[in-house]
């Protein structure tokens, strides 16, 4: 997994850790569980393509997933304020069962704006409806592909509530 951040104004201060998202993301693959109906038989094509994010919880993004205090334990900063919003995504599926997933986010710790982007590869399975995503970091994230759509539960800041991310190509 990669990640990458920018701030523009953080200089000398304590600024939100990239990795409270990445590390969040790691840890939701070990505790993902599959969402979505059951009732679905699949995609009646193969599932490569490519999937922009477009729906969080059903609403399209931006969409705020935090708002609030947060400590970010690998900087130990503590956030009086943190508001943290989804405002992209991909997956990308090939037809050698290898998966690219993207994550873009915007945030503003204590009025400090920055970006990060969350960058996920490995490999996938398909049994009917359910997907599996099996990352080169190890863990795994399970969801839905029902027709032209993935959807994946996700808490990215650990806060037992996870949203529901739509993929629709």
């Amino acid at each position: 997994m990669t990640y990458t951040t920018q701030s523009a104004r953080l200089r000398g201060r304590p600024r939100i850790s990239q990795a409270i998202a990445a590390m969040a993301l790691v840890a939701a693959l070990a505790g993902a569980t599959a969402c979505g109906s059951d009732s679905g038989t699949g995609p009646a094509k193969g599932p490569e393509g490519l999937y922009p994010l477009q729906q969080v919880d059903g609403s399209a993004p931006p969409v705020e997933i935090h708002h609030g205090p947060y400590f970010d334990a690998p900087t130990h900063h503590f956030y009086n304020q943190l508001v943290m919003q989804v405002t992209g995504g991909t997956i990308e599926l090939d037809d050698n069962a290898n998966f690219s997933m993207e994550f873009e986010m915007e945030y503003v710790g204590d009025g400090e704006p920055g970006t990060t982007s969350l960058q996920l590869e490995g490999s996938y399975t398909v049994n009917g409806s359910d997907i599996l995503f099996m990352p080169n970091i190890g863990g795994t994230l399970s969801g839905t592909l029902q027709g032209k759509a993935i959807t994946l539960s996700i808490d990215f800041l650990q806060e037992d509530n996870p949203l529901d991310y739509t993929f629709r190509r």
